[in-house]
């Protein structure tokens, strides 16, 4: 009860400074910056980031296993460049910096958390920069929908996933170059964002093209309804340890 009463309070404070944010209303918190910075704005964003960030490890599936990794991380006492070496073959790079820059801040698991969420909720809110009317709507939506969830129970997938989301605005723009930047941004915290390069082309070539979207459809059905054992095939040769999840497929 008390969980959904402090999701409710989040999520209605969010959505409301979010509002005053679209309704270009000025909170003037410091005089030397009084029409730099949308601090309904930054108070939308902080609201979400804490409720995500500071939560414990019981909420999220993946939680624990995430904060045995920071902990078993802060442990060792190397450089960033010793900490590569050991972990890059099991674990993505922007992954492993997060987690290197939050070990040297504190020892607690919470921070990697907070940095993760931030990074997601920062690229989320650029997506539509443009249209800050509806922030608020997207706020909503995100936890009605259960994206809030998905943000708390997968975080390098979230954070993949925002960087994705905003990059899309590059192929709309036909800004490959950029694209594949923010790609391969995403694909440091999760190798499976590789995957979305190819986007670019289809996108392109299927937009007066009703066949290429019946394909891409049947497609992606076809991709998310694979037989376990199939799926499980390719896993031990994806890099990032993704290999571990045989077991769970198999129970």
């Amino acid at each position: 009860m008390v969980t959904y009463l402090i999701y409710t309070i989040v999520l209605f404070l969010s959505m409301y400074f979010a509002y005053l944010s679209g309704k270009n209303i000025k909170l003037i918190l410091f005089s030397y910056n009084r029409n730099k910075l949308d601090w309904f704005y930054v108070l939308s964003l902080l609201f979400i980031v804490t409720l995500a960030g500071l939560r414990s490890d019981q909420v999220g599936t993946d939680s624990e296993n995430y904060k045995s990794f920071f902990l078993t991380f802060s442990d060792v006492n190397e450089n960033i460049f010793s900490i590569f070496n050991m972990y890059f073959s099991i674990d993505e790079p922007g992954f492993l910096f997060v987690n290197f820059i939050s070990s040297k801040l504190s020892g607690h698991y919470t921070v990697p958390f907070l940095f993760l969420s931030l990074i997601t909720w920062v690229f989320v809110f650029k997506t539509i920069n443009t249209e800050k009317q509806i922030l608020f709507l997207l706020i909503y939506f995100a936890f009605v929908t259960g994206f809030f969830s998905f943000t708390i129970n997968g975080l390098r997938q979230a954070v993949a996933a925002s960087i994705f989301f905003y990059s899309f605005q590059f192929i709309t723009k036909q800004k490959f170059t950029k694209y594949v930047l923010y790609i391969l941004l995403a694909a440091s915290f999760h190798y499976s964002a590789l995957l979305l390069i190819p986007i670019y082309f289809i996108i392109h070539r299927i937009t007066n093209n009703p066949i290429l979207w019946f394909i891409l459809v049947i497609g992606s059905s076809t991709i998310i309804n694979l037989d376990i054992s199939f799926i499980k095939l390719f896993l031990p040769y994806i890099p990032g340890g993704y290999s571990t999840y045989i077991n769970i497929l198999e129970s």
